[in-house]
């Protein structure tokens, strides 16, 4: 691929495929569903709503921040005692919930996409 060459795999190992390409066609029952770059595939899915995990020294206070935000869908704790904030409007909230936990003096030691792997992308599209 680094010669100007198109190199096509066909895999239902998904993970791999991730590592490995730049743009991608995703088939759905011998049918082209998606192509070109994963995350702008993801960013037209804006029905589905992007899963965000977030890690704080004070979950509740916290949570009762986020629930007020016109951008976000649900709040909910995982098992973890973590923080899964769903929310379209992903950018909007990578950039609110650092500060919203800056302002309100809570530290923020984690935040991550939970659902931003090419696998969870492909069982949107199949969802469709």
């Amino acid at each position: 691929a680094s010669q100007g060459r198109t190199i096509l795999i066909s895999s239902h190992i998904l993970e791999e495929v991730e590592t490995m390409a730049g743009r991608i066609l995703l088939m759905v029952s011998g049918k082209l569903a998606a192509s070109g770059d994963f995350r702008a595939i993801r960013a037209k899915l804006d029905e589905q709503a992007y899963q965000v995990r977030i890690v704080v020294d004070e979950p509740r206070r916290m949570a009762s921040a986020i629930v007020a935000l016109d951008d976000v869908d649900s709040v909910s704790f995982d098992d973890d005692g973590s923080i899964v904030v769903l929310s379209r409007k992903v950018a909007t909230i990578q950039t609110t919930l650092p500060r919203m936990a800056q302002e309100n003096g809570i530290r923020l030691t984690r935040m991550e996409p939970i659902d931003e792997s090419l696998e969870s992308l492909f069982e949107y599209i199949v969802e469709r």
